[in-house]
């Protein structure tokens, strides 16, 4: 199961690697581009006329020293030419710590171990101070910086069981209920991709060290709740039962694509991992590195669901959450639980 963002499917096939090494070596001759927490306090404190979550996050994570991790840029005019591509990609939030060559990085303590957040697409340089018509996108970044982080040192379930459980529900729900739109499934063939997507996002979510189907995964019994068949927990164990193969080696997209196969309709036949993030291109957000990523890592798959139940973004996550009723009470639940989640700010 991907632990970072460099361990996703995206980010071998886009060779994300390489231009992370070429953004440390930039760093290394580029370390007055990080600005000083004094020097962007105001930004920080900065609250919008009508506050979201992300904003309170950002108030939490003020009041702790969580924000030690971070090391803000802002690449300004006299930056230069040569600025590496990946700074210039508002979809990947760069962990230091977790980026391939990081530790070249490891002598400057301004960027040891940090998560970067590059904040010059939203913010302008007037007179030596940055301003910004965008706080809550540029509050947002450090909210999903401190995300990627938390997920990639967890040693349990990734939040915690409410928190995951909602997290899977999303996921499962949203992801079968294009698929149904697109192919026009019926609702045993939806039941029926939704428990692989539940399953796959159980794995992803739970402690690396779990063997087996993860216990996680018989929580799902929304399945049932929402589709009427196919999710009692009776119904949960045999479907783990009959896929405990895969589960053993790990599932991904592409496990979840040949299962779409066997399925006796054909109607899925044809779906390979192209088709897949091809379908749901505008799912988590209109930019499409940032959706196929989500996909397979649940910090991005969080923060969209934040941000779409926040009303800050609209995509068609959002259209699919209202239309199983997950948008209005389970949605506040889901953001009132994380703003109060105590391990996340540690």
């Amino acid at each position: 199961m991907p632990k970072t963002l460099f361990e996703t499917s995206y980010a071998e096939v886009s060779g994300l690697a390489t231009h992370a090494r070429k953004c440390v070596t930039y760093l290394s001759t580029h370390r007055h581009l990080v600005k000083l927490p004094g020097e962007v306090m105001n930004l920080w404190k900065t609250r919008p006329l009508t506050s979201t979550v992300i904003n309170e996050m950002m108030v939490k994570m003020m009041s702790s020293s969580v924000m030690d991790i971070f090391a803000t840029l802002y690449i300004g005019k006299s930056a230069g030419a040569g600025v590496p591509d990946i700074l210039t990609w508002p979809a990947v939030t760069l962990d230091l710590k977790y980026t391939p060559q990081g530790e070249d990085l490891s002598s400057f303590i301004q960027l040891k171990d940090k998560v970067l957040v590059n904040i010059t697409p939203y913010v302008k340089e007037t007179n030596m101070a940055l301003n910004t018509t965008s706080i809550t996108d540029i509050h947002s970044m450090y909210v999903r910086g401190l995300l990627c982080r938390s997920y990639a040192e967890r040693d349990m379930i990734w939040l915690n069981p409410s928190l995951a459980v909602y997290l899977m529900e999303t996921y499962s729900v949203v992801m079968s209920s294009v698929f149904q739109s697109q192919f026009r499934l019926d609702v045993m063939e939806q039941s029926h991709i939704a428990k692989l997507f539940a399953l796959y996002m159980a794995q992803m979510l739970s402690a690396e060290h779990e063997k087996g189907t993860p216990d996680l995964f018989y929580r799902c019994t929304f399945i049932n709740d929402i589709f009427r068949m196919g999710g009692t927990r009776v119904e949960l164990e045999r479907f783990a039962a009959e896929h405990s193969d895969i589960t053993a080696s790990g599932w991904d997209l592409s496990k979840i694509c040949e299962q779409f196969k066997l399925m006796p309709s054909g109607r899925l036949k044809n779906v390979d991992i192209r088709t897949m993030f091809t379908v749901t291109s505008t799912l988590c957000s209109r930019d499409a590195m940032y959706g196929r990523i989500a996909l397979e890592y649940p910090p991005y798959w969080a923060m969209s669901l934040i941000r779409n139940i926040s009303n800050i973004q609209f995509t068609s996550m959002a259209n699919h959450l209202k239309l199983y009723r997950l948008h209005q009470r389970p949605a506040e639940e889901f953001l009132r639980n994380i703003l109060i989640y105590q391990q996340l700010y540690k």
